[in-house]
């Protein structure tokens, strides 16, 4: 009943980082609409996500163990590397196509997982995963299912690589690190590599940046997809399989959308999730008809995922009664039998 409840408390902590980081969609093209670049968005949120730390563990900085610093190192590079493109990306592609794309990394994971850490995932999660994603591709198509590939949605998949990547890595390296210290590495080589590039290659863009308009995303940016979801993904991670942290983790696209339309916020998002169908079913928006159909997708993934690991345990149950029950049996059998005593 325990471990139930705490694989119930790392999919609820995954679920709200996919929710949050969903909201960040419309943020970060918002903020690069104010004219902020790649690395200078990426190099304040997560110095802000770093100082926000930073104050919570105040002198217990210094309790931070080197392999801490050295995990937290790798899987930093790997999350500024898929933050980085996928910002980049945006700036060439539809907000649609890069969730999309991003998104892809559902399926990556549970290869990698077997290619690099001898790890064959079930087959259910096969499955799983191809459910989720075939929900996302019906909720960020265009008409017809299209979908033009150009060079944002190339950094984009490269995003969606890299941060398949950073899930299986954390999946490993995260299980016997502390998720506060872990995450506070993370945000610190983020703001520093992306110091450091926005140094070298982006510094001319600092004159168009429109500081009156972006700065309140770039807080919440900073606040809540970088510094709270973080956390929570190490938090998850810990207690769950990668596959699976994959699964719920990709609902973002899911979020989002659902988000720019409750909102009204009119984006590249907004046209490809809010046309409608020629024929329209009880007055309902292609929009929300997509979403729902995504969700029930997602949701049907999960509930597979959950209802045969639950058959596999009540055939074990069974299993296990049924030899209880026959050695029992058989050992009454055997008591119960009367002794026939036979003449010399």
């Amino acid at each position: 009943m325990k471990v139930h409840m705490v694989e119930r408390k790392a999919d609820g902590a995954l679920l709200l980082t996919a929710l949050i980081w969903g909201s960040g969609f419309v943020a970060v093209d918002y903020s690069l609409q104010c004219g902020f670049p790649s690395s200078l968005l990426n190099l304040l949120r997560f110095a802000l996500g770093a100082l926000i730390f930073l104050l919570i563990l105040n002198r217990n900085v210094r309790l931070i163990p080197k392999t801490t610093w050295k995990k937290g190192l790798i899987a930093g590079a790997l999350f500024f590397v898929s933050f980085y493109t996928q910002t980049l990306g945006m700036v060439y592609t539809l907000t649609s196509n890069s969730a999309f794309i991003t998104a892809t990394n559902v399926i990556m994971v549970p290869f990698i997982m077997w290619l690099v850490l001898k790890r064959r995932p079930d087959p259910k999660t096969f499955v799983a995963s191809a459910l989720c994603l075939f929900g996302v591709l019906v909720l960020t198509s265009g008409e017809g299912f299209s979908l033009q590939f150009n060079f944002g949605d190339f950094l984009t998949l490269l995003c969606a690589f890299t941060y398949a990547l950073h899930i299986c890595y954390l999946n490993v390296a995260a299980s016997d690190t502390k998720a506060v210290h872990l995450t506070f590495v993370q945000m610190l080589v983020v703001a520093v590599i992306a110091l450091i590039v926005f140094v070298l290659f982006e510094l001319e863009g600092l004159g168009a940046v429109q500081w009156g308009k972006g700065l309140l995303p770039v807080l919440y940016l900073g606040i809540f997809p970088t510094s709270l979801c973080l956390f929570l993904q190490i938090y998850g991670q810990q207690l769950t399989s990668a596959p699976k942290a994959a699964i719920l983790l990709s609902l973002e696209c899911v979020f989002g959308s659902l988000l720019t339309v409750l909102f009204g916020f009119r984006t590249a998002y907004d046209d490809n999730c809010c046309r409608r169908f020629d024929c329209v079913f009880l007055g309902l928006d292609y929009g929300m008809a997509a979403e729902n159909g995504t969700i029930a997708l997602s949701a049907m993934a999960l509930l597979l995922m959950e209802t045969v690991r639950k058959i596999g345990k009540v055939r074990k149950w069974q299993t296990k009664n049924l030899r209880r029950n026959y050695s029992s049996f058989s050992k009454n059998r055997c008591a119960s039998r009367p002794v026939i005593l036979r003449p010399n």
